[in-house]
């Protein structure tokens, strides 16, 4: 079985840019960058920095139990392998977990094996360097896919909260980084324009000056009510119908994408958004459906027009 540090121990960080005084990059294993000299999670554990980015030491609770590790670096300084024990003196062997990195320096695998399963997660990044996504094996056989949703940053980039999307309402969880700094000199404030750069896409911003929203972004949280549908034909409207029964669309913050009111039942997808596409993949419904993306094709007031992939175009109202 594995023990309570592996639970933190399992995510990794997406972004590589760091104080340049440091030698080392271990807060990378916890997704923190810079200047770190105390972290604490939900979880209930605290790990300590030193200034040249080195972990030496970190505790289950209010430094109730110290655990005892020993690290192995790449040239770079990199941690490729993180030995775990039982005791601080470190005679106790627990397991060890390795790692790889990809050319950004973001970790895409970490692996571990126990006497009682083997574990490798793998994991993707957005475009802003943040994970995305999480895909864990265990024994070879993939056991859960998990989304990440992004909430909250502090001034050093570092994300503060997010949502963990498991592949239901039900499993949605929040994930809270505590998190303090070296003292060091500040840099000069960011422009609004730097700061949005800095910060993920994938959400709508809470905690930086950011332009409105546009397309898709200003539109979750609304409800999208049909109106008129039909099938294009090398791009024109071929055919229309009128929709009278209520069916209505709606993005949540979570990346959850409600469809209420099918002939075939209500659906959710899980969306991102990719400019003016936003991707879907199914999560409940009776039937599996074909429908993989909309397309933003035209917006006037409180109209909005779509294309997707099975060839049909959709006028929705914007209700609310």
């Amino acid at each position: 079985m594995k023990t309570a540090i592996s639970t933190i121990l399992f995510f990794a960080l997406s972004l590589s840019t760091l104080c340049p005084a440091q030698k080392y990059h271990d807060a990378l294993l916890n997704e923190i960058k810079g200047p770190v000299k105390l972290f604490g999670n939900q979880h209930n554990l605290l790990y300590e920095y030193d200034t040249d980015g080195a972990l030496t030491a970190f505790y289950y609770g209010n430094r109730e139990e110290e655990y005892g590790f020993k690290c192995e670096r790449n040239a770079q300084g990199y941690v490729t392998a993180l030995h775990l024990f039982k005791d601080l003196a470190c005679t106790e062997f627990d397991y060890t977990i390795t790692y790889t990195y990809n050319s950004n320096w973001q970790i895409v695998s970490e692996s571990y094996t126990t006497d009682s399963e083997a574990r490798t997660d793998y994991y993707t990044y957005n475009e802003n360097g943040y994970r995305s996504q999480q895909k864990v094996y265990i024994n070879g056989e993939l056991i859960e896919t998990i989304n990440f949703d992004y909430d909250k940053f502090d001034e050093m980039g570092n994300w503060t909260t997010r949502y963990v999307d498991y592949g239901s309402e039900d499993d949605l969880e929040q994930d809270i980084h505590l998190i303090e700094y070296w003292d060091i000199p500040s840099p000069e404030p960011a422009t609004p324009s730097e700061k949005l750069q800095e910060s993920p896409s994938s959400m709508p911003l809470r905690e930086f000056n950011d332009p409105v929203p546009t397309g898709w972004q200003a539109l979750i949280g609304k409800k999208l009510l049909l109106t008129t549908y039909g099938l294009s034909k090398n791009g024109q409207e071929a055919t229309r119908f009128q929709c009278q029964t209520g069916e209505y669309i709606e993005l949540k913050s979570i990346h959850r994408l409600h469809w209420n009111n099918r002939y075939d039942g209500n659906i959710i997808y899980h969306y991102d958004i990719d400019g003016n596409r936003i991707n879907l993949i199914q999560l409940t419904g009776k039937e599996e459906t074909d429908d993989k993306w909309f397309e933003l094709v035209w917006q006037e007031g409180n109209l909005i027009k779509t294309e997707s992939n099975l060839g049909t175009y959709r006028y929705f109202s914007i209700t609310q």
